[in-house]
């Protein structure tokens, strides 16, 4: 078939930063829905049912609508609605995700910014503090809790029992 890439597994396609383009639409007063279609569409045309992005976004400003997680575990007003219209998205694409809750860089969410959320002092590069110290991994579990709890505006799942992943 054309436009598709012969595997005998599912294909990933990874879209890293959509929490960032899709909070960053919305904030704007823009629609994501195009880009979103556009996204996920690619990645049933290319028979990849699944799309690993990120789940965490730490802007310059952790107090930020558009931050997930921001000081205490606080989730934005913005970064919420945007997860919402992801997960909606994806589900009405057949499009499972895998959601990255951090990593080590040094933006959207990653280790120096955790790190500097949970108060200690001289976040740095890929600071191993932010995958063992007790403060920042309390951080971490109330961000986690929150966002799992969280039940969307637009299909009244939470986002803990959403059904994305069931996509094939």
């Amino acid at each position: 078939m054309p436009g598709r890439i012969p595997t005998s597994r599912p294909l990933a396609l990874g879209a890293h930063y959509l929490l960032d383009v899709t909070s960053r639409l919305l904030e704007r007063g823009a629609s994501p829905a195009p880009l979103l279609g556009e996204v996920f569409g690619a990645a049933r045309a290319l028979d990849a049912p699944i799309v690993r992005t990120m789940a965490s976004l730490v802007p310059a400003d952790p107090t930020s609508e558009r931050a997930l997680p921001g000081p205490g575990g606080r989730l934005g007003v913005i970064a919420l609605i945007a997860m919402e219209e992801i997960l909606a998205s994806a589900s009405r694409h057949g499009v499972a995700l895998v959601l990255s809750l951090g990593n080590a860089w040094d933006d959207y969410g990653g280790a120096r910014a955790l790190v500097g959320l949970a108060g200690l002092v001289a976040p740095r590069t890929n600071d191993p503090r932010a995958f063992v110290h007790p403060a920042v991994r309390a951080l971490r579990r109330s961000f986690v809790s929150r966002l799992l709890s969280h039940r969307s505006r637009l299909d009244g799942h939470g986002f803990g029992a959403d059904r994305t992943g069931d996509a094939r």
